[in-house]
C-alpha cells in the first residue's frame, strides 16, 4: 500500500473505543476471542472520499503488480476491468455499487489489524459479463505466533444502519456454513496464480482442499491449525440527533434483537463487528463518483 494512502487513513480515522466500553456491551454473537471496534472519522468527509478513491486500485489489484506502476493508469484500468463501474449508469445505480464499502474494509483490515491480502477482490470480477463472483468481500490472512487465521469479511455501506445489519445477519448462517466457506476457498484455488502473499501452511491447506471437493473442511482447518475469522463492517449514516455513543448503542441493541433468530452451527470461527458512523453517506459516494469521472489526480 502506498505510504501516502496509509498516512491519509491514519490521519483521518481513529479507533474511538472497543467494546465493551462506555456502558455498551458487546453483541452476544461476537466471539470472546475478538474485540468489536468502533471507528470515528476525525476529519471532514472529503478525506473519506479521498481514501476510497485512492484505495480502489489497492483493493482491486495485488500489491506486487502495482507497486512501481503509475497509480493513475492502474486506477483507470481497474475501473474498466476489475470492479463494477459503468459511467453510463444512472447516479442512483452508481450509489448502489458495493466497492465503496469493500475498499474501506480492505484498507481498514490491513491498516488496523495488520492482515495481508490473499487474492485481491478485483481478480474475481468478469469484465465481459460486468459482474462479480458472489462471495466474501475480502480474502485476507493473518499469521500469529501459533496459528494462521483466514479473515473473510463482509461489509455494508448504507444510509440506514439497521438495514445494513439486517442484510448481513439474514445471511450469516449461510455465510458461515462449511459449504459456503469451501466454495470461497475454491475461488481462491481457481486464482492460485494471483495469490499475493505466500504462506507455507496455507499453501499446504489449499493443496489438500483441492485434492478432495468433499473434504471435511473443519477437520482440515484443525489439522493445519487454521482459524476462520469473520469481520463484519457496518458503515452507516448516524441520526442527526445521536451522538457517537448513542449511535453505536442503537446498533448493538438492534443486533441483539436480530440475533435471537440466528443459530450458527459450523466450523470453529471468530466473529467481531466494526462500526463507522458517518454524517453524509450519499455525499461521500457522490464525491467518489465525481473523482472518478473527473479523473482526479491520485496520491503518489
Amino acid at each position: 500500500m502506498r505510504e501516502s494512502l496509509k498516512k491519509l487513513i491514519k490521519e483521518t480515522i481513529i479507533i474511538e473505543f472497543t467494546l465493551p466500553s462506555n456502558g455498551i456491551k458487546r453483541p452476544k454473537i461476537s466471539t470472546h476471542h475478538c474485540e468489536d471496534h468502533c471507528f470515528k472519522n476525525k476529519k471532514d468527509y472529503e478525506e473519506i472520499i479521498n481514501i476510497i478513491y485512492n484505495g480502489i486500485v489497492e483493493y482491486a489489484c495485488n500489491e506486487f503488480k502495482i507497486k512501481d506502476a503509475d497509480p493513475y493508469i492502474e486506477t483507470q484500468k481497474t475501473l474498466k476491468f476489475r470492479i463494477r463501474y459503468n459511467k453510463n449508469d444512472s447516479e442512483d445505480t452508481k450509489l448502489t455499487y458495493g466497492f465503496y464499502g469493500e475498499v474501506l474494509l480492505d484498507l481498514f483490515l490491513r491498516i488496523f489489524f495488520n492482515t495481508k491480502v490473499i487474492v485481491a477482490r478485483g481478480y474475481f470480477y468478469s469484465s465481459t459479463s460486468k459482474s462479480e463472483v458472489k462471495g466474501f468481500d475480502n480474502y485476507h490472512l493473518l499469521q500469529t505466533d501459533d496459528k494462521l487465521e483466514l479473515w473473510f469479511g463482509e461489509v455494508k455501506f448504507y444510509k440506514n444502519a439497521n438495514k445494513a445489519i439486517g442484510r448481513i445477519l439474514d445471511s450469516i448462517e449461510k455465510n458461515l456454513s462449511d459449504e459456503y466457506i469451501n466454495s470461497n476457498l475454491y475461488l481462491i484455488i481457481r486464482e492460485e496464480e494471483n495469490i499475493s502473499n505466500k504462506n507455507d501452511n496455507f499453501d499446504k491447506f489449499l493443496k489438500e482442499t483441492n485434492k478432495d471437493p468433499e473434504v471435511n473442511l473443519a477437520g482440515l482447518m484443525d489439522k493445519f491449525n487454521i482459524e476462520f475469522v469473520y469481520p463484519i463492517f457496518i458503515i452507516y449514516q448516524k441520526n442527526k440527533s445521536d451522538d457517537f455513543l448513542k449511535s453505536i448503542k442503537g446498533r448493538i441493541d438492534f443486533i441483539e434483537k436480530k440475533c435471537e433468530e440466528i443459530n450458527i452451527n459450523s466450523l470453529k470461527h471468530k466473529i467481531f463487528f466494526m462500526f463507522l458512523p458517518l454524517d453524509k453517506v450519499n455525499m461521500i459516494k457522490k464525491g467518489v463518483i465525481k473523482c472518478i469521472e473527473e479523473k482526479k489526480e491520485l496520491l503518489k
